[in-house]
């Protein structure tokens, strides 16, 4: 498949795309401090430790445009697992809502977007 680049403002979300990641995730969060914590605060914070970083590289992540599932996204750097990451951190706005826009083309080594109805979709 040819690279294109994708300029699009939306959300990141991400999804288990399979039980067994789910189980771990689970499992990693029963040993993380989340007492007192959102799901999402939780989810975040498990996520950003160190030691539980290879859960972000099996996770499915989505990009959504105007509440559509619009592109998984397929980082090809490493370090991008980062950023998607701190995509999700919980940040209170002045409106109450707690999610983050991601600019999808400020990050040209994101990887490659795949439309959400794609075959290889994990949603």
């Amino acid at each position: 498949m040819p690279i294109s680049h994708v300029y699009a403002i939306g959300r990141i979300e991400a999804r288990f795309p399979r039980l067994s990641v789910e189980k771990e995730f689970a499992q990693a969060a029963g040993r993380a401090e989340t007492a007192g914590q959102t799901d999402q605060q939780a989810f975040y914070n498990v996520l950003s430790k160190p030691e539980s970083r290879y859960l972000a590289r099996q996770l499915c992540w989505v990009l959504m445009i105007q509440g559509l599932e619009t592109y998984i996204v397929q980082p090809r750097d490493p370090r991008d697992f980062d950023r998607l990451v701190e995509a999700i951190r919980p940040q209170p706005s002045p409106h109450g809502h707690r999610c983050r826009d991601w600019y999808a083309g400020a990050y040209r080594s994101a990887g490659v977007l795949q439309r959400a109805h794609g075959p290889d979709r994990c949603l």
